[in-house]
C-alpha cells in the first residue's frame, strides 16, 4: 500500500512540473523562461528528491544523490536547451559534448514515458541511473567548457597586455590609448567572475600576467581540440596522422640540419601510408604499436641519456595500456603530449646550447 501511495504521490509531483510545455516549446527564449521559473523549479526539485528517496535503493547500484537541491535540479532540466538547442549550449568543443547530448536524449525519453503513466515505476529506476550518468558527464563537461573560456579570456588579456606595452611612452595619445585597453581588461576580469567559479577566478588571477603562459594555453586547446575529434559520435581517424606529422616536425626541429635524418623519419613515420590504411579502413594493430615503438625510440636516439630510464618507464606504460585495449581516445592524446613534451625540451636544451657556444 505505501508503495502504491507512493508512487501515486510522485506521480502527482511530476504532473506539477508540466513537463509538456517543454517538450512542446520550440523557442529558444520561450523555454528559458519557462525553465527558470520558480514553481517549475521548486516543483520538479520535489519530484526529484521523493524519486532519489523512494526508488534508489532499487537501482543495481543502489545509486545514492546528495545534495539535490536548486542547483542540482537546474543541471537536470538543462536536458531540455541541449535537446533543442545544442549549438547554443555547446559553444566550445569538448570531448563530452557528444555523450552528454546522448544522455540527454535518454533522460528526455523517459520524462515523455513518465508522462505517459506507463509501467512507470520501472521508467523511475531507470530514470535514476540516467540521472546519475549525466550528472557525472555534466560536471566533467562543464569545467571543461569553463576552463576553455577562461584560456580565450587569458589570450585576450594577453594580447592587451601587449598592446598597452607597444603604446609610444611620447605619443601624445598614450593616455588615452592605456585607459581604452584598462577599459577591456576590466571587461575581461568582468566576464571571469560571471561565470560565478572561484576555481576559474583564481586560475585567472594566477596566470593573468605570465605572458608566457600563452603557449601553454595554446597547447592545452589544441589537445582539447584533439579529444573532441576522437570522442565525437563519427571520431576522426585522421587526427592520428596530424599528430604523426607534427611529431616529424618536432623531431626535424631537433636536428634542424640533418637532412639524411629527415629522409629516415619520412620513410619509418609515413603518414602518406597511414591515411591508405584509414580512408580504407584497415585496422592493423601491430602497425599502430610499431608506429608508437618508432617515435619512443626516435625520441630517446635524440634525449639526454639522463632522461632513457623515465622514457623506458613511459614505454611500460603505453605497453600496457595497449595490452589492456585502453581506448584509442584516451590513449592518443595521452600518449603524444607527452611525446610533445619531450621534443619540446630537448629542442629548448638544444638552442640553449647553441646560444651558450655563441656567448662564448
Amino acid at each position: 500500500m505505501d508503495k502504491l501511495y507512493s508512487k501515486y504521490v510522485l506521480f502527482k509531483r511530476f504532473k506539477k512540473c508540466n513537463i509538456n510545455q517543454l517538450t512542446k516549446t520550440n523557442k529558444y527564449g520561450i523555454l528559458i523562461k519557462l525553465l527558470y521559473k520558480r514553481g517549475l523549479i521548486i516543483h520538479f526539485n520535489k519530484f526529484l528528491i521523493q524519486l532519489l528517496e523512494n526508488y534508489s535503493k532499487y537501482t543495481f547500484k543502489n545509486i545514492v544523490v546528495k545534495n539535490c537541491d536548486y542547483k542540482f535540479t537546474k543541471k537536470i532540466l538543462t536536458i531540455f536547451l541541449i535537446i533543442k538547442f545544442p549549438n547554443i549550449v555547446f559553444t566550445n568543443n569538448t570531448e563530452y559534448n557528444d555523450i552528454l547530448k546522448e544522455h540527454s536524449k535518454e533522460i528526455y525519453k523517459l520524462l515523455n514515458k513518465i508522462n505517459n503513466d506507463s509501467d512507470t515505476i520501472l521508467y523511475y529506476i531507470q530514470l535514476i541511473d540516467k540521472i546519475h550518468i549525466f550528472i557525472k558527464v555534466y560536471n566533467l563537461w562543464s569545467m571543461l567548457d569553463k576552463r576553455i573560456n577562461t584560456y580565450v579570456f587569458l589570450k585576450m588579456y594577453y594580447k592587451n597586455t601587449v598592446r598597452k606595452l607597444e603604446v609610444p611612452s611620447n605619443s601624445k595619445l598614450h593616455d588615452i590609448l592605456v585607459e581604452s585597453i584598462n577599459k577591456d581588461q576590466n571587461e575581461i576580469e568582468k566576464s571571469i567572475k560571471f561565470m560565478n567559479d572561484s576555481n576559474e577566478e583564481n586560475f585567472f588571477n594566477y596566470h593573468k600576467d605570465n605572458l608566457k603562459f600563452s603557449e601553454s594555453i595554446d597547447e592545452n586547446l589544441y589537445f582539447i581540440d584533439i579529444k573532441y575529434n576522437l570522442c565525437k559520435d563519427s571520431p576522426n581517424k585522421h587526427v592520428f596522422v596530424e599528430l604523426v606529422e607534427k611529431t616529424k616536425e618536432l623531431f626535424k626541429q631537433c636536428v634542424p640540419n640533418r637532412k639524411d635524418h629527415h629522409s629516415l623519419l619520412d620513410e619509418s613515420l609515413d603518414t602518406e601510408l597511414m591515411t591508405i590504411y584509414l580512408n580504407n579502413n584497415i585496422l592493423d594493430h601491430n602497425y599502430f604499436y610499431n608506429i608508437i615503438h618508432i617515435i619512443i625510440d626516435k625520441v630517446k636516439e635524440y634525449q639526454a641519456l639522463e632522461e632513457d630510464d623515465k622514457l623506458e618507464e613511459f614505454r611500460v606504460k603505453c605497453n600496457n595500456k595497449l595490452n589492456n585495449n585502453e581506448f584509442y581516445k584516451v590513449f592518443i592524446p595521452m600518449f603524444f603530449s607527452e611525446i610533445f613534451k619531450r621534443l619540446k625540451q630537448i629542442i629548448h636544451g638544444r638552442n640553449e646550447f647553441i646560444k651558450f657556444i655563441i656567448n662564448n
